[in-house]
Formats: structure tokens, sequence, C-alpha cells
């Protein structure tokens, strides 16, 4: 099983959803999860900077966020902080991020003169993901942003590199009938991120584009979420992701579409906010997520 891990996660590498966010969904909270991942245009969460640097206009005062995840014998970890540092009516907003997740123990094995599987010992796999944000407003209704992304992975003895950029921009669209429409779209992997191997081989991650709708109006004097992305990448077919969210006041029911059914929920307390998220993914497995967001 470690093998069939090692060799999705490898593939992984070349074809990630950002250059700091695999389809593993390595360094995204356990709402966005339970949502489809489909948070391009839905804002209002720390969480969704990840897909779109734009939303993070939304934090209004210091965030702190962490997440644990787990699937089979992979293990993750992400910690993020935002707050504002330029306030006013067009603040600027800023936001550190670190993801990390690690293989243990992977078994490392040839073939003896009779062709049978030897063990000769084992080695770890592991990747660390570091992000620095900015969101800016431009008007009452037009967010920017960016997300500079260092990136490092070990496969054994070899190690890779990468540094990134992605682009991000969310609109305020005007309201109709009580309903509020958001529009989002982000740029990722500008440039085409190249990675740079220790043992002197090159790679480069493709060029991505996220745009995504979302809509919101109050039922039964709470709010409803509805999203949808369009996820296109270079290399590979065009698909879409969904999302649905509905939030009382202490607690937020979540269902979602990525490429299989996505569910969750959310207790709030006062400043501090859990979330739980599960999915099953075709080839790894049950994908749990708990992650935890205080707001200061």
């Amino acid at each position: 099983m470690k093998k069939i891990i090692l060799a999705v996660l490898s593939a992984a590498l070349l074809w990630p959803d950002n250059n700091a966010a695999d389809f593993l969904q390595t360094g995204l909270s356990a709402r966005s999860l339970a949502l489809g991942n489909a948070v391009t245009a839905t804002g209002g969460h720390l969480d969704t900077a990840f897909s779109n640097p734009a939303a993070l206009q939304d934090v209004e005062g210091e965030f702190f966020s962490a997440a644990l995840h787990n699937f089979d014998l992979v293990n993750g970890q992400m910690f993020a902080a935002a707050g504002r540092i330029w306030p006013g009516r067009n603040p600027l907003v800023v936001g550190l991020v670190y993801a990390g997740s690690e293989i243990n123990n992977i078994d490392r094995t040839l073939l003896s003169e009779d062709g049978r599987p030897v063990e000769i010992g084992s080695f770890d796999s592991f990747k660390h993901n570091g992000s620095l944000l900015l969101a800016y407003r431009l008007n009452r209704n037009f967010w920017s942003g960016f997300s500079l992304r260092r990136y490092f992975y070990a496969l054994d003895e070899a190690t890779a590199e990468a540094t990134g950029l992605d682009l991000g921009w969310r609109w305020q669209l005007p309201n109709w009938k009580g309903n509020q429409f958001f529009t989002g779209a982000s740029l990722r992997n500008l440039f085409r991120t190249k990675v740079s191997w220790s043992t002197g081989h090159y790679d480069t991650m493709p060029l991505g584009l996220n745009s995504g709708l979302a809509a919101r109006r109050r039922i039964w004097g709470h709010p409803l979420l509805a999203s949808l992305d369009c996820v296109w990448q270079e290399e590979q077919n065009l698909f879409f992701r969904s999302g649905l969210e509905y939030a009382l006041d202490w607690l937020a029911l979540r269902l979602g579409w990525d490429d299989g059914l996505t569910y969750g929920l959310g207790l709030r307390c006062y400043a501090l906010t859990i979330d739980y998220a599960q999915t099953m993914h075709a080839e790894l497995g049950l994908q749990q997520r708990v992650s935890l967001l205080f707001e200061l």
C-alpha cells in the first residue's frame, strides 16, 4: 500500500492543483474539503485564500488556523495566520502559510536472481510548503491578490525545490432578489513553475486556471451558500467542483463534489471554529481532516 501511495504522490508533484497544494488538498482546511474545494469565489473564510489569494481580503481581524489530515499511511499538517496591516477603505491583508505531509518507512526492494522481490530497508518521503499571501481591495466590489510559494520535496535521497507565483481576483456582482453573487478566478503556477531536482533533472508544473461562481441567500433566517468551480490545467481535462453550506449560529452543514462526494460540518463557539470533513479518494481511500480557526 505504501508503494501505491508513493507512486500517486510522485505523480502529483507535477500535476498539482497549485504549487503548494496537490490534489490531496495539502494546505486546505476541513471546510474547503467538505465544500468539494469549490471555493474560488466563496471568500468569507481564511481557508479560501489557498485556492484564490484575493479571498484573503475578507479577513477583518487577525486569524490563526491549524489543520491535520490523514488518509491511510499519509499524515499532514497546516498552519496559517493572516491579518490587516493597512486598514481603511481599501485595506491590505497579509497571510503566512506552512503546509507539510510525510510518509514514513517506505519499503525499498530489489529483485533477486530468481526474480523474487527482496526488502533491503526503508526510506521516508516528505514535502514542505511555505507561502506569503497579499490581498488588496481595489474598490468596493473588486479584490485582487497574489501568493508567493516556496516548495520543497524529498524522495529518499533525492530532493526537489521550486518557487511559484499565483494570482487571484474576486468580484461581487449586483444583488438580485435578495441573493448575493460572487465570481472569482485564480491563475496558478504563473510562468510555469520550474522544479529543480538534486539529481540535476528539471520538471515544470503546468499552468492552471480556476474560475468560480458563488451565490448566497438567507433561508429561514440563516445563510445558504452554493458554489461551482471550473478547473483547467495544461495536459488535463476540464473538470468541475461544487459545494453547499448551510450555516446556523453555531453549526454549519456542508456537502460537496470533487470527483467524489465530500461532506462535513463546523462548530463555532465564540472566536473558535472547529471543522471536520471526510471524503473517499479513488486511489488513497478514506480522507479525513480536522481544522481549527481562531479569530482574535
